[in-house]
């Protein structure tokens, strides 16, 4: 088995189903056994390791999301009235810092206007409704930053968004229907995907990720 192979097979999307192909291929080979004692343990190898590297975190359900938004709907609701006070947009608050430096200008220009009282009341709030930040893009469009988990060239985000953008009518933004668990469609598909789901009056869930 050469080096060009073990590169080759390194470099594939496997999947478990690719594997035992490979495998029962390898074994049904009329090359010499040498070759099949080889590389048959290879490709076990990396089934066993993928299986052993499954992750044990798994994303929050959407019905934990949306139980989550219904007992904490006014704390959402705060914060969005206190955005929708100020014109500035594209903005992260808490700031994001880069090297000891705003990453956006705009972060700098937001947080320097405000008082320390809605300071501390964006911060209670947020604490409140366990999110680790928010993104303004606009006055009718925020960002709720619920959950984060990743690794080296892959991630997956789910928030809560208010927006009056139509989903419907966005090419790369999928509208899950009520019945469908966003977290399982990814579990199923393993593909990169932007799912949203609707919560009424502006609101949804949504899931990227992006591998």
């Amino acid at each position: 088995m050469s080096f060009r192979y073990i590169e080759r097979s390194l470099n594939e999307v496997l999947t478990e189903e690719i594997i035992m192909k490979k495998v029962i291929d390898t074994y049904k080979s009329k090359k010499i056994s040498k070759y099949r004692t080889v590389r048959i343990p290879f490709l076990l190898l990396i089934l066993f390791a993928m299986k052993g590297c499954t992750p044990t975190v798994k994303d929050p359900t959407d019905r934990e999301m949306i139980n989550h938004f219904n007992s904490h709907k006014t704390d959402f609701e705060m914060i969005r009235q206190i955005m929708a006070e100020d014109t500035i947009s594209a903005f992260d608050y808490p700031p994001v810092l880069l090297d000891e430096k705003y990453k956006n200008a705009k972060d700098s220009i937001y947080f320097n206007q405000l008082s320390t009282d809605k300071k501390r009341k964006l911060d209670s709030l947020l604490q409140n409704i366990q999110c680790s930040g928010i993104f303004v893009r606009s006055n009718d469009e925020i960002t709720f930053n619920y959950y984060s988990y990743g690794g080296i060239g892959w991630g997956v985000d789910k928030n809560f968004i208010y927006t009056k953008r139509n989903f419907n009518e966005t090419s790369d933004v999928e509208v899950c229907p009520a019945e469908t668990d966003m977290s399982e469609k990814r579990y199923n598909s393993m593909k990169n995907c932007h799912l949203v789901k609707k919560l009424g009056n502006h609101w949804y869930i949504e899931l990227n990720y992006d591998r």
